[in-house]
């Protein structure tokens, strides 16, 4: 059985999340193996490393992306790590648990973001003479939880 097949039996299995979001939790795996270069993170940092992966990858549709692949919170990103740890198809230390994914965050993080990202984006669009082209972007910091304010109260 190949990884596809594996990741639709894991899927159906469940019942809960969409394929997508198990080939979700990959393409962060790789994103944090090769622009951050660890192999290994608590929960509450694979949840944030996906959050940034999300904004990186989709900017302002990434609140929709979550909602499609039925992910509503850092729970939710946990259940499904922790769906494809109990089939095989990842690692965990002995240390690891689902309930490190616990009060991260909600999706209402993707609305604060995406104001931010506008108005940043509104401020660049004001050309100075010095910069008469802006540059339009995201940039993501790596803070300690606890800076990046994201729990969901």
């Amino acid at each position: 059985m190949n990884v596809v097949e594996q990741i639709l039996n894991v899927s159906q299995k469940y019942d809960k999340y969409p394929a997508g979001a198990y080939v979700f939790i990959f393409e962060v795996l790789d994103w944090i193996t090769i622009s951050l270069q660890k192999k290994h993170m608590t929960g509450g940092e694979l949840a944030l490393a996906a959050y940034a992966y999300s904004i990186e990858r989709y900017g302002l549709l990434a609140r929709p992306v979550w909602e499609q692949l039925n992910l509503k919170s850092s729970e939710d990103l946990g259940q499904v790590v922790f769906h494809l740890v109990e089939e095989g198809l990842m690692g965990r230390q002995d240390s690891d648990k689902p309930e490190d994914f616990n009060g991260i965050f909600d999706l209402t993080v993707f609305d604060k973001t995406a104001i931010k990202v506008e108005n940043d984006l509104k401020d660049n669009l004001k050309p100075t003479p010095k910069a008469p082209v802006p540059s339009l972007g995201v940039h993501l910091a790596y803070k300690p939880p606890s800076e990046l304010k994201l729990n969901k109260n």
